[in-house]
């Protein structure tokens, strides 16, 4: 990656080496994890539950939205439709879990100042953004630029989930129920994020052309994602002229991505240069259990 991150011009960080971080990531990490450990008994029937979905036929974005709103709704609203589908008798497992959902991550964008080290933002920079999530899921980005001192006014979410749309509401911010297309044409933002579904993304190139027409010009559009990107809910059409992401290493996918960046320019009103390649993990608790994962932060500034 640092050899990729050189010949595109662009800075390479590996979040690791920053003593930092690393110190402040295993604090994190073990508060993250005491969190999850609670929620393990859930695992069984949440996954019963996920298999019956698996038998409905549903299709695109419209199983991944019902598999994270199982993901992203309030615990006791999800026992109640696992207690449907079983005849009752199991609210009381889920009553002490009342207001968490199922879902949950840590990345370095939530951790001490890795946020600032990805984006090149300090805090009161971010303050006076209008930033996009996009792919916004539980909601624990959008809180914790909160909790920095970013207002709800200037702060809109994305997601296909209606759970994780229902659960953002409650915190004041702007929300969208879908993709990136359903944005309003006039919005503009200084922050994009693209937040961990590439896999899932059926059509990344109008993605990433959304994305740039959504940016205002000095932009910041922040890709983070497990790569090499491998289809998760079934599509099999990889080889598709919309999919960037065919690689079969990680350096290829970032490769394949920047230049989809670059290719996008005389498609759209801007350009958006690969301007940093960040290294890190991204750790996750849901329905798969507790997981490590590899996080890569490609970020584009849109001139």
């Amino acid at each position: 990656m640092k050899k990729l991150a050189r010949k595109l011009g662009a800075e390479y960080i590996l979040l690791k080496q920053d003593l930092d971080f690393s110190s402040a990531m295993r604090f994190a990490l073990d508060e993250f994890k005491k969190s999850c450990h609670a929620k393990y008994p859930l695992r069984q029937l949440i996954n019963k539950y996920i298999r019956n979905l698996a038998k409905q036929n549903l299709q695109g974005n419209e199983y991944i939205a019902r598999v994270y709103d199982i993901e992203y709704v309030d615990i006791l609203d999800l026992g109640q439709l696992i207690n449907e589908q079983r005849g009752g008798g199991i609210l009381s497992e889920f009553s002490k879990f009342k207001g968490k959902c199922h879902y949950g991550f840590l990345n370095a964008l939530l951790v001490w100042n890795g946020l600032t080290l990805i984006s090149g933002y300090t805090r009161n920079e971010l303050k006076k953004k209008e930033i996009c999530d996009v792919g916004s899921g539980s909601g624990e980005l959008e809180e914790h630029l909160l909790s920095l001192g970013v207002t709800g006014t200037h702060l809109h979410s994305v997601d296909v989930s209606r759970a994780s749309i229902e659960r953002q509401k409650r915190l004041g911010i702007n929300v969208y129920e879908g993709t990136i297309g359903i944005l309003p044409a006039t919005l503009r933002f200084d922050i994009i994020f693209l937040s961990y579904f590439i896999d899932y993304d059926n059509n990344q190139l109008a993605t990433f052309a959304s994305a740039i027409e959504h940016a205002n010009r000095g932009a910041k559009i922040i890709l983070e994602g497990r790569l090499p990107a491998r289809f998760l809910v079934g599509q099999s059409d990889q080889q598709a002229s919309n999919t960037v992401t065919r690689g079969r290493f990680a350096f290829e996918d970032a490769r394949l991505i920047s230049q989809a960046f670059d290719n996008l320019a005389h498609k759209v009103s801007r350009t958006a240069k690969l301007e940093r390649l960040v290294v890190g993990s991204r750790y996750v608790y849901s329905h798969f259990g507790f997981s490590r994962l590899p996080s890569y932060f490609l970020v584009f500034k849109v001139v």
